[in-house]
């Protein structure tokens, strides 16, 4: 029966592409729309619209395409339509001009259905094209409250830059287009918590003179210039990282360093000093607390690196307008509402301009919560939490551990089996210990294949995925500096769960 419906699957895509081809090449693109949109027999997979597209814009050009694309958005869209028409379709995708031309269309046909909309405005975020994203709601807030599951204009003030001591109860709202955009200024620095496309810094550009980018998670300053520069021609442009104003050679660098290390001794004391069953549980754990010590410093200095970064820049008096776009995650909220210096700058506006819609739906409540806790000082529901964990806690709770922590660390614990490829006898064993990281994971590959060539080595990964680490193995395999004679030949590797901890197991120390 299955191999029935298989066949009589492809028997419908080959008439169907017959009768695209038929139309295409008798009526024109805009008929060849038409059917796909209208036809009640023909399924509209995404498949099908990339074909489609694809084969008109090379039979009738880039503008053919466009137009069959924003044509079929007008026409009667599936939701995830918008995102295959106006995203999926890659380098030859509909310009922001012609999109921008034919806004009105696609508000007027996703109107019909507030999901649409979502979807419309979703594909617009996702593109970067944060000004038509803006039209969209824009052309929305008017609705009345009882027609809509959305609210709309607290949708339009996420987006938009506003002061952080600007209250949604206070906003005046957006009376006009122009409020949407940041005002002139000479040098503003916009910082990025997720990268932005270069059409949405030009958004985020509009009235400044000069412009220094800053993405907070970026150590390494590869924002593409080019490609910004590209956008904003007319604008001088300056990238930034976290390294940028505290470097190596700085004393700041150093007493941060040092400060880390001491929050992270005190926690690594702390925690074993409370822990005596750790050690039944994980047997061999030789300088348990120096490693501890070293892991919890890494991770507080470099999160406290990027701080600092973004924390001076915010700071400079050489800036004369700062935006703050904030996404998904609270570590710039919790910065730029810890201090009323901050929060309470009118130099300083915030807004929200992720590639994800349901981030700016949940922005606005999170950032009145941000100024809820800035009102009151934002250590003061931490204690309060510190203080109800206390309460709560067993009293036995420092002889045992937690039923789910102690499932989580013997099954973590266990060591894995070692995948052996290619080990050659006579040859010395060197175990190379891996984890998988932008500046680091494919380089440590690299060196670990080379030395396969003379030893026998065995990958240990101690943080990321298998798939990942085999990714970066197959592509190691093409340095063109390693010996022909050893190309094929791969280290062994296995995987130690335990120094990778997932969501289980973050779930399990939270919930204890």
């Amino acid at each position: 029966m299955k191999s029935v419906i298989d066949q009589l699957g492809k028997l419908e895509r080959q008439i169907t592409r017959l009768s695209l081809q038929a139309i295409l090449m008798g009526l024109g693109p805009k008929a060849a729309g038409g059917y796909l949109s209208y036809s009640p027999v023909v399924r509209r997979t995404q498949a099908r619209i990339l074909w489609l597209h694809e084969l008109i814009r090379t039979r009738h050009g880039q503008e053919a395409a466009d137009r069959f694309a924003l044509g079929y958005l007008s026409a009667r869209p599936r939701l995830q339509d918008y995102s295959i028409a106006l995203v999926g379709t890659g380098t030859h995708r509909p310009s922001s001009e012609r999109l921008a031309a034919a806004m009105p269309k696609l508000i007027a046909a996703a109107r019909q259905q507030e999901d649409a909309t979502i979807a419309l405005i979703a594909a617009l975020l996702e593109r970067g094209d944060m000004d038509l994203a803006l039209e969209v709601i824009a052309a929305q807030k008017d609705r009345a409250p009882g027609d809509s599951t959305v609210d709309w204009p607290q949708l339009l003030l996420s987006l938009a830059p506003r002061h952080l001591y600007e209250t949604i109860s206070s906003s005046t709202g957006i009376t006009a287009s122009e409020h949407l955009h940041p005002g002139p200024c000479k040098n503003r620095l916009i910082i990025m918590d997720d990268e932005l496309s270069p059409a949405a810094i030009k958004s985020l550009a509009a009235g400044a003179e000069k412009i220094t980018l800053l993405q907070y998670k970026d150590l390494y300053g590869r924002i593409d210039l080019k490609a910004v520069q590209a956008e904003i021609p007319g604008c001088e442009i300056v990238v930034e990282h976290g390294r940028s104003r505290v470097d190596r050679f700085h004393q700041r660098y150093y007493d941060m360093h040092r400060k880390t290390l001491e929050a992270a001794e005190a926690l690594s004391q702390s925690f074993i000093q409370n822990t005596p069953w750790l050690a039944e549980l994980v047997p061999g754990l030789h300088d348990f607390d120096k490693d501890l010590t070293l892991e919890l410093s890494d991770k507080l200095f470099f999160k406290t690196l990027r701080l600092e970064g973004v924390l001076q820049a915010a700071l400079d008096p050489a800036f004369d307008s700062v935006i703050v776009t904030f996404g998904d995650g609270f570590e710039l909220l919790r910065l730029f509402y810890s201090d009323p210096i901050l929060w309470q700058d009118a130099r300083i506006q915030g807004c929200c301009r992720p590639r994800k819609v349901k981030t700016v739906v949940k922005h606005a409540s999170r950032v009145s919560d941000m100024q809820r806790r800035a009102s009151v000082g934002s250590g003061a529901f931490i204690l309060e939490r510190i203080a109800a964990l206390e309460e709560d806690m067993p009293a036995d709770a420092r002889l045992r551990p937690p039923e789910n922590v102690r499932g989580y660390l013997l099954g973590a614990s266990k060591i894995p089996e070692r995948n052996v490829t290619s080990h050659v006898p006579d040859r010395k064993n060197v175990a190379f210990v891996v984890q998988e990281g932008r500046a680091y994971g494919y380089t440590a590959v690299q060196m670990a294949t080379h030395l396969h060539s003379r030893y026998n080595v065995d990958i240990i990964l101690t943080m990321g995925s298998i798939s990942s680490l085999l990714k970066n193995l197959s592509a190691a395999q093409k340095d063109p500096f390693l010996p022909k004679s050893e190309k094929g030949r791969l280290p062994g590797y296995m995987k130690l769960a335990a120094a990778a901890p997932d969501k289980s197991s973050a779930h399990s120390f939270s919930d204890a």
